[in-house]
């Protein structure tokens, strides 16, 4: 262009930064469009790191719900109930309360 400059009306990036003050003013997202939308499905592990970085699910959590879907999710916070009411069941043996 006259200005030397191009203007980019489609292209697929791999990774981005989006930050508040960018080096260039003039750098702008105008639309984001998903692979989903599109109809491919990512790979499983794209999935479970974005069950952790977006969810704030933990490593065990995401390869749990990646395994066994969200019945796994369900089945561990019954898992640690159990388990928290069996120390509190001993520690009433020992403190006595």
């Amino acid at each position: 262009s006259a200005k030397g400059a191009f203007l980019l009306k489609e292209i697929d990036l791999w990774e981005v930064s989006i930050v508040t003050m960018p080096a260039n003013t003039e750098a702008k997202i105008t639309e984001v469009k998903a692979s989903l939308q599109k109809g491919e499905i990512p790979p499983p592990s794209t999935v479970e790191k974005a069950l952790r970085e977006a969810l704030g699910f933990t490593r065990s959590q995401a390869k749990g719900f990646m395994s066994k879907g969200y019945s796994a999710l369900e089945q561990r916070e019954a898992d640690q109930e159990d388990a928290l009411q069996s120390l509190k069941s001993l520690k009433s043996i020992f403190v006595g309360k």
